[in-house]
């Protein structure tokens, strides 16, 4: 390694433990996770090190940085090292390397999200296709926590878990229900759909009802509809099956419309850094991909959009009239 590459990681490092760290998450009792049990992992964890370093880089170019190139070049190549050290290791999960093989999935589950849109400033060319990207990279995760929940219960990273893990099985409002009803009897009446492919998008609608249950959008809601619990969404991304990502890769219609359903809560966290434009970007290409009789299904996941903006946009303005 050659200085200059060292005083870069060097920088790297102190950015993501001074704001990095904090900008992930806002509830305090897991910053000090992100912020301290990460990277102490991280310490003999190389790839986990590097996935770091990278999650760093893209922090630093979404908050706007003079030095764009340099940073997207840093965050590119530690990203790749990341997944690559890190795959030999994901073949034989243990006790012993657990819990730096799930804080990675942690990461990586982020950083997905945030590579697509920090490497395009913002405007992503292909929303489906990098969703799906992401969705296969967050995937991962599920087969480390399968194998390994006992340990990683007791560990260092049990607070993620616990969060994770966390359900509510109230009744869905009848409007939520009705708009996923909807989705669903035009599943059962498909007659283009083989079984596997109809399997999975079930598997995907009953995710939704759980994040619709544990993320609930109501007139009540505060300014800024920020859910607490993002753990949730990551859930959905890393339950969904692959022949629902390969659904998505073929735009076939009904995917495509839980696709604009799940948008809802990405769009939720527009004001996240790591998530900024996806909810929007997602929702504008799968209007543009779908034909006018698939119109009306959508009509309920706009409203919600128009509300979350509106939402917010009071949030913004109380901000303005209070400073």
């Amino acid at each position: 390694m050659t200085q200059d590459a060292f005083l870069y990681d060097l920088n790297l490092m102190h950015i993501y433990t001074l704001s990095t760290s904090i900008s992930i998450d806002s509830r305090p009792e897991l910053q000090q996770t992100w912020q301290v049990a990460i990277a102490q992992e991280a310490m003999s964890q190389p790839y986990l090190m590097h996935s770091l370093l990278a999650m760093a880089a893209l922090h630093q170019i979404a908050v706007g940085t003079d030095c764009f190139q340099r940073y997207l070049s840093l965050a590119l190549k530690h990203h790749c090292f990341a997944l690559a050290k890190s795959r030999p290791e994901l073949d034989f999960v243990t006790e012993r390397n657990c819990h730096g093989l799930f804080a990675l999935s942690a990461m990586i589950a982020v950083s997905s999200l945030a590579l697509p849109i920090c490497r395009s400033a913002g405007t992503l060319e292909d929303p489906i296709g990098e969703f799906a990207q992401s969705a296969n990279l967050v995937r991962g995760s599920k087969t480390i926590v399968q194998s390994s929940r006992d340990c990683l219960s007791v560990g260092r990273f049990g607070k993620l878990l616990h969060y994770a893990s966390l359900r509510k099985q109230t009744a869905l409002p009848k409007h939520i229900e009705g708009a996923l009803g909807d989705i669903e009897q035009r599943l059962t009446e498909s007659s283009d759909i083989r079984k596997e492919d109809m399997d999975a998008c079930r598997s995907a609608l009953e995710g939704l009802r759980t994040c619709f249950r544990n993320i609930h959008i109501s007139q009540t809601s505060s300014p800024y509809v920020v859910p607490e619990n993002i753990e949730i969404i990551f859930a959905w991304l890393a339950t969904i099956d692959t022949e629902f990502i390969s659904l998505l890769l073929s735009r076939y219609p009904l995917a495509l419309v839980i696709l604009a359903y799940f948008a809802i809560f990405l769009h939720l966290l527009n004001k996240v850094w790591w998530c900024r434009g996806w909810g929007l970007a997602l929702m504008d290409s799968i209007q543009n991909s779908l034909d006018e009789t698939w119109k009306p299904v959508l009509q309920w996941p706009m409203h919600q959009f128009a509300f979350i903006a509106s939402q917010q946009a009071t949030g913004e303005d109380r901000e303005a009239h209070s400073s």
